[in-house]
């Protein structure tokens, strides 16, 4: 019977729900199964990526027009391009991470999502991390930071102070590396993802690892033991078997060896269960030791045969080395029914071969050191003394080599110090700039209102002293108010530009030795004529005595012009002003009294501030700027003094200068 092959019709787009689906079970086994996860990634990038190829994309451009092509399918592709990076971020594949980059953060950008934003820069920050650029990496976290925080979960927030204090603990910084994991634990407890309780306890689990290397065994078993009780690990074997690990080495630390061997030995099976391959021999090494100095010597052997068939399994030089010193030292044990002393000699060559392959001096100092009290205890000294310089050299290389390392972390610290001093002046001019776009606007806005009126007024009196029947008597009125409007708009620009001038960082007072209560008594007395002229009675009370004072007599002569101006502006005629020094204490207090409408407690807030007006409006009709206490008040500060204010609703009010004495 004759068969006929079946033709391969056209292949069927997944629609973007599937793609969805995809994605979405991907990032439910990201930790537990990467490999997985990696697989169902790679399916719906494909798939985002064949359905804009049919509308035209061909990848990253200058020109990409990310708004021309299908948005479903342009965030699908954007969520698959950022779980593609994190994955290679976790395994640490930095060429394909770079070279993946530009297109990444380009289409998150277009997209928008502070979620996806934030943990790109995230895993931009642990590739960095992975390079021992610390600095760069805090900067990346710095970025990253910022989205985490406009979204009410927590859970990205967490993982990138995780991040932070993993940067911190590899510089040896506990104090900062603690600060960071606690701020992240505070961060994860209020986080609604499902993943919260499994990143808390990553975190506990970190905080306990830093408080052990600090010594600190009881810290250090208290939050290895919250770590286990914050959720429920039983579908992450990995990082359960990492906290009881843990928890085991702490109990052998403090020389309780029976319950270190039941922890590390729950901690060996989660670890093969898991597929931790690297790190069960470190639990195999553990458990030897633990057996050892329990006096069972048969375990110890078996955990070590063990421990070596898994290093050898996997090529990991540094365990296998462990292992065979370890073995050796078993070996050689003299109370011990199975020592092999020629044994015990192969396995501590074998670990010097193996640590001169990684070129782990440490490992082969100590391994050269047990050789040596091998050759000892068998009557050969030459050969002993030679393992002992043989122990020496590489332990003086290994401490070269701690020295050359420790002096790259403060290298690096250096660099970290650097970049956070740079990101404060960074951040400082950023809210520098950020006033004076305030300042700018506040002035946009005052030129609309407060010159646009008299400029209006000025055009129309001009039009109308053009025409030829105006009268003389119009003309003396006109100018009268062109004349008024002309120092209104003096006073704004004119105060602008002291402000401006004043608020330079490059500006600083002319100081002289000066009498304090000469200059501003007589500053305040040029204002008599001003008084005079609203029937405002100004009354003095000043010691008789000089008061020797270094200061900018021109700049001191500026603040009592707008204090004693302002208390006249505000006072209703027959009323009076009274300016006083006197000694209060460790200051002298210069105040202007006056019996004005007085300033409502909200509206005080608004004093010494640009534009800073009230409800209060000048009696006579004078003009205001508001920018007179601002002024004042950066002047007082140039001199070491204190602006204030006290005033109450009908009772008038006191502003004072506190000029230190």
């Amino acid at each position: 019977m004759e068969t006929t092959a079946a033709k391969a019709g056209p292949a069927v787009t997944p629609s973007t729900e599937a793609v969805g689906k995809w994605l979405d079970e991907a990032q439910a086994v990201f930790r537990s199964e990467l490999g997985r996860s990696a697989e169902l990634i790679g399916k719906a990038e494909s798939a985002a990526r064949a359905a804009l190829a049919s509308a035209g994309y061909t990848g990253i451009a200058p020109e990409t027009d990310w708004a021309g092509l299908p948005h479903d399918w342009v965030a699908l592709l954007a969520r698959a391009r950022r779980m593609t990076f994190m994955v290679y971020a976790l395994r640490s594949e930095q060429k394909k991470a770079e070279s993946s980059r530009a297109e990444t953060e380009s289409i998150l950008h277009y997209i928008g999502d502070d979620t996806q934003l934030g943990a790109f820069y995230s895993a931009l920050g642990i590739l960095a991390y992975d390079r021992s650029e610390y600095a760069e990496s805090l900067r990346r976290y710095a970025k990253a930071l910022p989205y985490a925080n406009r979204l009410a979960d927590g859970y990205l927030k967490a993982t990138i102070l995780q991040n932070e204090g993993n940067v911190w603990s590899e510089l040896g910084q506990y104090a900062r590396a603690i600060d960071g994991y606690t701020a992240a634990a505070a961060a994860a407890e209020h986080s609604e993802d499902a993943s919260a309780p499994l990143i808390r306890a990553s975190i506990l689990m970190n905080l306990a690892a830093v408080y052990q290397d600090y010594k600190q065994l009881d810290s250090a078993r208290d939050f290895y033991r919250k770590a286990l009780a914050v959720c429920d690990l039983s579908d992450y074997p990995i990082m359960h078997s990492k906290i009881v690990a843990g928890l085991g080495t702490v109990e052998k630390l403090s020389g309780n060896y029976s319950a270190a061997r039941a922890l590390l030995d729950d901690a060996l099976r989660l670890k093969r269960l898991g597929g931790d391959r690297a790190g069960a021999p470190f639990c195999g090494f553990q458990l030897a030791l633990c057996a050892r100095k329990c006096g069972d010597y048969t375990a110890a052997a078996e955990y070590l045969a063990d421990a070596e068939v898994e290093a050898r399994e996997i090529d990991h030089k540094r365990w296998l080395a462990q292992v065979l010193i370890e073995r050796g030292r078993l070996l050689a044990a003299g109370e011990w029914s199975g020592r092999d002393p020629a044994e015990a000699r192969r396995a501590y060559e074998a670990a010097i071969e193996c640590s001169r392959t990684i070129d782990y001096k440490d490992t082969a100092a100590h391994a050269y050191e047990a050789l040596a009290d091998l050759h000892e205890e068998s009557g050969d000294p030459a050969a002993a003394l030679k393992a002992l310089r043989e122990a020496n050299t590489h332990r003086l290389a290994f401490h070269e080599a701690e020295a050359e390392r420790k002096l790259a972390s403060l290298r690096a610290l250096h660099e970290v110090e650097a970049a956070r001093e740079e990101t404060a002046r960074e951040r400082a001019r950023s809210e520098r700039l950020e006033r004076l776009l305030e300042d700018k606007n506040a002035f946009l806005s005052i030129a609309a209102h407060d010159l646009k009126n008299p400029l209006s007024a000025l055009i129309t009196l001009v039009r109308s002293m053009e025409e030829e029947r105006a009268v003389p008597e119009d003309i003396t009125t006109g100018l009268r108010e062109i004349g008024s409007s002309v120092s209104h708009m003096f006073a704004i620009v004119s105060n602008l530009l002291d402000l401006s001038r004043y608020e330079s960082e490059d500006l600083a007072p002319q100081l002289s030795e000066c009498d304090l209560s000469s200059v501003l008594y007589f500053a305040a007395e040029a204002l008599m004529p001003a008084a005079r002229a609203k029937n405002i009675e100004l009354s003095f009370s000043f010691p008789a005595d000089e008061i020797p004072f270094r200061a900018d007599a021109t700049m001191l002569r500026q603040i009592v012009d707008n204090l004693v101006s302002n208390a006249l502006k505000f006072s209703p005629p027959d009323t009076t002003v009274e300016v006083s020094l006197s000694r209060r204490d460790d200051r002298w207090r210069f105040a202007v009294r006056d019996d004005g409408p007085g300033i409502e407690l909200p509206e005080q807030k608004k004093l010494f501030k640009r534009f800073g007006r009230t409800a209060n409006r000048p009696t006579g009709g004078e003009h205001s700027t508001g920018l007179g206490l601002a002024i004042v008040k950066r002047l007082a500060d140039m001199h070491g003094a204190f602006a204030g204010v006290r005033s109450a609703p009908g009772g008038g009010s006191v502003f004072h200068i506190d000029f230190p004495a």
